[in-house]
């Protein structure tokens, strides 16, 4: 596999862990010293991320991450890459059509470690939100 294949693999990787809630593999995908920042906080270490998606994901009954448009750039044993998000979060499985949507962009860095590449950096930035829960990313008031 390329580089660059192998990359977002890990990308889609990253969202199958978030839909299918696998984050006990967090270390199949992040690196120990990750640090991921959120609309909702940052949080530093793989635990505390796959804490912060357990957290966050587990008021939904289902989600979906559709991350797209990857741009990677490979700079030895470093990468950097932006993708596009649209994700659904559906809140009750009686009631898909109640549903907060989420549109943005990820920009991650990943690095080669002896296990393969890991994601060392996540940043979300949401762009638009919409549906029942559209505030959850609303900038706090000063």
């Amino acid at each position: 596999m390329t580089d660059r294949t192998e990359l977002e693999e890990l990308v889609s990787r990253y969202g199958a862990m978030a839909d299918e809630r696998t984050f006990d593999a967090a270390d199949r995908v992040l690196t120990e010293d990750v640090v991921a920042e959120y609309p909702f906080g940052r949080h530093d270490g793989r635990d505390a991320v796959a804490e912060a998606g357990r957290s966050a994901l587990g008021a939904f009954a289902a989600t979906q991450h559709v991350i797209t448009n990857l741009l990677v750039a490979v700079d030895g044993d470093e990468a950097s890459i932006r993708a596009n998000l649209v994700a659904v979060h559906v809140q009750h499985a009686h009631a898909p059509d109640v549903h907060f949507d989420v549109g943005g962009w990820y920009r991650f860095s990943a690095r080669r470690t002896a296990a393969g590449w890991r994601l060392s950096r996540v940043v979300l930035t949401a762009v638009w939100t919409a549906g029942a829960r559209a505030d959850a990313f609303a900038e706090p008031s000063p």
